[in-house]
């Protein structure tokens, strides 16, 4: 299992500056190149993303790297578009601002079992490159259960997971709505869908993954016109997940984020009216449900106070 082939999924949209980094990223990596394939699909940007992909791709041997131009479709669609092109038995996913490290492939694959779905690996996150944390969720080990793996917020990235396409082919992506101007929990909105079809876990104790945080991550670009796209997305999760762990997550995580940002804003009737909103879609029976995501409780539980009175 140590050999096999993996197709590198990379969604960009504006990220001429970051591009080749990530790219090189992958051509560094100590695992096999003859069995890493790139796709790229530039989603409408206004940069010159395309150009930076062009120049790459000549320097490199013929269907390495193959690129995809089109206009703007956005992340989630995207990704479902990158999946749909996937030839090999696995791929992995990529942000375009974001770098693996140099034998993060070889350490991964290793990690693939005759029954496996899905490898997750674990991350290093950098602030502006001036500090670097490793994420809270990454407390899990070989170990985990699948059960105990959810209730991480790690389980809802996209990019620090190795795919089996014999199992996302089981995942209609032609059917999930690609919900116009979704800009937050695009990873959590799919990952959701994903693993409701309950893969086959192994799991990567390194860290393979470097994410960086910039002003265009959520907790820097949150805004208030960011909200009813998320309703959207809940609603699909509540029709389309049979476990009620899904909908009971995304819920709370929408409740911890729209707390954040309304308190950033000091807004308290649009506060008033996005719990309302919220609560219009999950039963009070299907928020209870959800229990282990500490994290986002405590989080929800201390931005609330501001609001206790109102």
């Amino acid at each position: 299992m140590n050999s096999e082939t993996i197709t590198v999924l990379i969604p960009a949209y504006n990220a001429s500056t970051t591009i080749a980094r990530a790219i090189n990223s992958i051509l560094d990596q100590t695992y096999d190149q003859d069995k890493i394939k790139i796709l790229v699909i530039d989603d409408g940007s206004k940069d010159s993303t395309l150009s930076v992909l062009q120049k790459i791709q000549k320097t490199l041997p013929e269907s390495k790297l193959e690129i995809i131009s089109r206009e703007n479709k956005g992340l989630s669609y995207t990704r479902s578009e990158l999946v749909a092109n996937v030839h090999t038995k696995w791929c992995i996913f990529l942000d375009a601002d974001d770098y693996y490290t140099k034998n993060a492939f070889s350490l991964i694959v290793k990690c693939i079992k005759p029954d496996t779905d899905l490898v997750c690996s674990k991350t290093v996150w950098w602030r502006h490159n001036t500090f670097k944390r490793t994420i809270v969720a990454n407390n899990f080990n070989k170990h985990t259960k699948y059960s105990r793996y959810i209730t991480h917020a790690d389980f809802g990235y996209m990019w620090n997971k190795l795919y089996s396409m014999k199992f996302l082919k089981k995942i209609n992506f032609d059917k999930i709505p690609h919900i116009d101007n979704i800009t937050m929990f695009e990873d959590l909105y799919l990952n959701s869908i994903i693993f409701d079809k309950k893969p086959n876990l192994s799991f990567c104790t390194a860290h393979t993954y470097i994410y960086i945080i910039t002003k265009k991550n959520m907790s820097n670009n949150a805004n208030t016109m960011s909200f009813r796209p998320i309703l959207q997305a809940l609603s699909y999760i509540k029709t389309e997940c049979k476990n009620p762990f899904f909908v009971a997550n995304f819920y709370n995580t929408c409740v911890s984020w729209i707390s954040w940002v309304f308190l950033k804003n000091n807004d308290k009737p649009m506060y008033k009216n996005a719990i309302r909103e919220l609560n219009s879609i999950v039963s009070s029976d299907e928020r209870k449900y959800h229990t282990s995501l500490s994290l986002w409780r405590r989080a929800y539980v201390l931005m609330n106070r501001k609001y206790s009175k109102i």
